[in-house]
């Protein structure tokens, strides 16, 4: 599917659930032209013309930043929680409060993305294999019976031991996690596995060499709800600071600005793969 029309899509989808069929043609339009990817560099008054445009002259130029405003808050009213488990200041979307760096559309619109992409990664990727699977720390160096298929739930602060289990060697894996409220990245990592490099066996984290083996420490999840991993196979090392192995980098985290750039440059490329699996953590 083309990427472009695939982001149109998931925004009309966004609109679907914000404008109900009784809401005003001028607030359907705004969010629709203003958030277009075509439109992103076009000022408030092209954007403001484009809807006089569509409306055949019943519009106000001058009522494009209150239609606007009016637009994130309904944006904010539905989607306002889970902008917040991301990391955003909703305070910033009110205009006049938070003083952002960012226009409030641009913060909104740069939230879009980020969903967007990790969706349209989950949706490429093969969800029919069990690679992950968690395991008592005890049970690493004996035989290791697998949980049935359908025991997916996880207990909250309990340690485990992940193992990967990928028919993949000489190539690397960017393993991505998103919780209730964090963003991680797991390898590589300091904190969890420095070694990205798959070898055909099973890679185990925390990994030898990694902050919580040298404390002697499993994997925990400290509150409930729906852990998601995303892992990426790629023959070449990626080339990201913020994946830098450095002290004041162990536990890198990822973002709107980051996953964008991973996507970028994943959208250059053939040779990759990704792998999907969720849990459940309960109390």
């Amino acid at each position: 599917m083309n990427e472009q029309k695939s982001f149109i899509d998931f925004l009309e989808d966004i609109a679907t659930n914000i404008f109900p069929e009784t809401a005003s043609a001028e607030q359907k339009l705004c969010f629709g032209l203003r958030f277009h990817p075509d439109n992103r560099k076009l000022e408030h008054t092209k954007i403001a013309e484009l809807i006089k445009t569509e409306l055949n002259g019943g519009f106000s130029e001058s009522s494009i930043n209150p239609i606007l405003g009016d637009v994130i808050k309904k944006i904010k009213d539905k989607f306002g929680a889970q902008m917040q488990a991301d990391g955003i200041d909703i305070a910033k979307l009110t205009p006049g409060r938070g003083k952002p760096k960012e226009a409030p559309w641009k913060i909104v619109y740069g939230w879009f993305r980020m969903k967007w992409i990790w969706q349209s990664l989950v949706e490429k990727a093969n969800k029919h294999c069990e690679w992950i699977d968690f395991l008592n720390p005890e049970l690493r160096n004996g035989i290791v019976i697998p949980q049935p298929r359908q025991q997916r739930q996880l207990q909250v602060k309990a340690p485990y031991l992940m193992r990967i289990e990928l028919q993949h060697s000489s190539r690397n894996l960017l393993l991505l996690n998103q919780g209730g409220e964090t963003k991680y990245v797991l390898t590589p990592s300091m904190a969890f596995a420095p070694k990205c490099q798959l070898d055909g066996k099973a890679m185990w984290i925390p990994q030898d060499g990694s902050i919580l083996h040298e404390y002697n420490k499993g994997i925990e999840f400290d509150t409930p709800g729906k852990e998601e991993f995303v892992g990426i196979v790629l023959d070449e090392t990626l080339d990201f600071d913020w994946l830098d192995l450095r002290d004041d980098n162990h536990a890198p985290t990822w973002d709107e600005t980051r996953l964008s750039q991973l996507w970028s440059y994943l959208e250059g490329k053939e040779n990759w793969q990704v792998f999907y699996q969720c849990f459940e953590v309960v109390e």
